[in-house]
């Protein structure tokens, strides 16, 4: 990811355009989003529709709200 963001910014450099910043931490905006998908098993609509109040950082669970899960009831997921 960041031999091609490098990449990207020679050619943006060569066209006189905006370089993209680095990101130190992350490969691009939505790592995390797919890691935490990956690590729960988060259906792409449970994920956009997460709110803060639906996770326990003391007992690393997530609890997907009824109307937003496949089975329309609150279930909690484990993260690792």
């Amino acid at each position: 990811m960041r031999a091609a963001r490098e990449s990207a910014n020679v050619w943006r450099r060569e066209r006189n355009q905006e370089l993209l910043l680095p990101l130190p931490h992350f490969g691009d905006h939505v790592t995390l989003a797919v890691l935490l998908s990956m690590n729960t098993g988060l259906r792409r609509g449970e994920l956009l529709k997460l709110r803060w109040s639906s996770v326990d950082f003391a007992r690393r669970l997530l609890t997907v709200e009824g109307p937003d899960s496949k089975t329309r009831s609150n279930t909690p997921r484990a993260a690792q």
